[in-house]
């Protein structure tokens, strides 16, 4: 097998695993690595102030997750089946994903917060 095939090979892969019902999970995933080498690199929140951060971020993801909750028993939030890995809580509108994602936005809020806020303690 060529260089050429095997890479051709590896490309595949990574598609259908992108376009399979496992890509939002990997995606997410991805993001908060992301995020966390961000935070790594920077001292932002959870390798700055570890116990803070986690006070921040789990309280949020649990509003958000009772938001859901409203939402989904209103019939305002329904969940596309195609591109979730079919593992659940509490209803079919409510994937496993969620919680990644909540944890995502939660997340990505405070790093951006604590960025402003040194910069603007910086310049003050």
């Amino acid at each position: 097998m060529s260089t050429l095939e095997a890479q051709k090979g590896i490309i595949e892969h990574m598609v259908l695993l992108l376009t399979s019902q496992y890509s939002y999970a990997l995606i997410l995933a991805l993001s908060l690595l992301g995020l966390g080498l961000l935070d790594w690199r920077h001292k932002l929140a959870l390798f700055d102030t570890p116990r803070a951060a986690i006070m921040t971020i789990v309280p949020s993801v649990c509003f958000f997750l009772c938001w859901d909750v409203v939402g989904i028993l209103l019939h305002i939030f329904s969940t596309n089946q195609q591109y979730v890995t079919g593992l659940h809580l509490f209803s079919r509108d409510l994937p496993l994903e969620e919680i990644g994602f909540l944890t995502l936005l939660s997340y990505v809020v405070l790093l951006c917060y604590n960025v402003f806020d040194r910069g603007r303690t910086r310049h003050v």
